[in-house]
C-alpha cells in the first residue's frame, strides 16, 4: 500500500470517528469507503473506496434457482418519494441489517465535488463482525440511486454499476483501479418487474486491513417506472462470514416500484 493510500485510509477512519458515518464497507483500505451525512434531512454524503479488478465469482453469468423467497423477519426500506408520491423499495434481513431513512442521501463526488453516483435509503451489513481502529467495519451495503430518465434496462443496468463502481475502486486521489466489465442479464423479478441486473468484480488482494477479503462485488438492478428508472445498488464482500448468495441475490429479487 502506497504512503499516499494509507494516509487517505487514516482520513477516512478520521472521518469515521467525526462524523458517525454509518456505512463504512472498508475502513482502513486504500481511502477506505466512508458515507457520511450532513446536518439537515437531506444531506449529501461522499463515498470513498479504493481497489479493483477483475477476479472472483459471477453471480450472473449463470442465475441460480433459488426456491420461493421467504421475507419473513425481513426489513423493508423505502425510498424518497417522487413528485408523484411515488418510492422504490428493497428489503434486507432484519438480523445483522442496519437501515436508514428515505432521505438519508450518499454520493461518490471527484475530485472537483461533482457527484458521480448518488442515493439514498442505504442500509449496511455488519454480519461479518469486524471492527477496525474501534469501528464496526460492515461487510456490505445497499442503496437506492436516484431516478433517472427510463431507457433500456440494459443500459441503465450498466451505465450504473459502471459509476458506482468507479467511485468504489477509486483511492480518493484521482487514481482508480482496474476493476472487471459488467456481467449483465435481463430478467423478470418475482413480482412480475422487468428488469435487468449488471454485476462488477472487484480484486482487493493487494488492500490491507483485517477486515478485507481478497475480492468483492458490486451489484445494479433496474426497473422502468412511470416516474422513471430505479435502481438497486448492493456491495458485498466475499468471505465467511458474509452476505450469502442466497440473501444477495434475494435482496436484488426484492426491488419494488
Amino acid at each position: 500500500m502506497s504512503t499516499r493510500g494509507t494516509h487517505a485510509a487514516a482520513r477516512a477512519a478520521t472521518l469515521l470517528a467525526a462524523l458517525s458515518v454509518l456505512m463504512t464497507v472498508g475502513a482502513g483500505v486504500t481511502a477506505g469507503v466512508v458515507m457520511a451525512r450532513d446536518g439537515g434531512p437531506d444531506g449529501s454524503g461522499t463515498l470513498v473506496r479504493g481497489h479493483g479488478d477483475s477476479a472472483g465469482p459471477d453471480p450472473t453469468s449463470q442465475p441460480t434457482e433459488w426456491p420461493d423467497h421467504d421475507y419473513t423477519d425481513w426489513e423493508r426500506v423505502t425510498g424518497k418519494p417522487d413528485d408523484s408520491g411515488f418510492a422504490a423499495a428493497y428489503q434486507v434481513p432484519r438480523r445483522a441489517w442496519k437501515t436508514f431513512e428515505p432521505d438519508y442521501a450518499v454520493a461518490y463526488r471527484d475530485d472537483s465535488g461533482k457527484k458521480t453516483a448518488s442515493g439514498h435509503a442505504p442500509a449496511n451489513y455488519y454480519g461479518n463482525q469486524c471492527s477496525q481502529d474501534g469501528s464496526r467495519v460492515a461487510g456490505g451495503w445497499t442503496v437506492l440511486a436516484d431516478t433517472e430518465p427510463s431507457g433500456d434496462l440494459v443500459d441503465l443496468a450498466e451505465a450504473a454499476v459502471r459509476r458506482w463502481a468507479t467511485g468504489y475502486a477509486s483511492d480518493g486521489t484521482g487514481t482508480a483501479a482496474p476493476m472487471s466489465q459488467p456481467s449483465t442479464e435481463r430478467l423478470t423479478l418475482p413480482n412480475g418487474s422487468d428488469a435487468a441486473r449488471s454485476l462488477i468484480t472487484l480484486d482487493m488482494s493487494d488492500s490491507e486491513g483485517s477486515c478485507l477479503p481478497d475480492s468483492a462485488e458490486i451489484m445494479a438492478t433496474t426497473i422502468n417506472t412511470p416516474e422513471g428508472a430505479k435502481t438497486l445498488v448492493q456491495a458485498r464482500y466475499l468471505t465467511r462470514p458474509g452476505i450469502t448468495d442466497e440473501e444477495w441475490q434475494q435482496i436484488s429479487d426484492s426491488l419494488e416500484p
